[in-house]
């Protein structure tokens, strides 16, 4: 299991097409630099202890008219995470 938070160096593997980081104890915000991943198709957040809300830069990649983020997953309750734009919330 992985813990602590989301590096934002990340958001430097620019030909990542999937990443599951779910049921882990990952904690924090996570990181704008997610969104940087344009190649990325799926993203799987859910189980761990993030706080705020899924950043713009992420929900672009699913709202941009090339993006290709098929699956964004993810504890969407507003009292743990907030998230516009997730395929699933758990």
């Amino acid at each position: 299991r992985f813990t602590g938070s989301i590096s934002s160096r990340l958001g430097q593997l620019s030909n990542l097409l999937i990443l599951y980081l779910y049921d882990n104890q990952l904690d924090g915000m996570i990181p704008t630099e997610l969104g940087l991943l344009t190649n990325l198709e799926s993203l799987y957040l859910q189980g761990n202890s993030f706080i705020g809300s899924i950043p713009e830069e992420l929900c672009s990649l699913r709202n941009d008219t090339s993006g290709v983020l098929h699956y964004l997953w993810s504890d969407c309750r507003e009292d743990i995470i907030r998230c516009n734009c997730c395929s699933q919330c758990f």
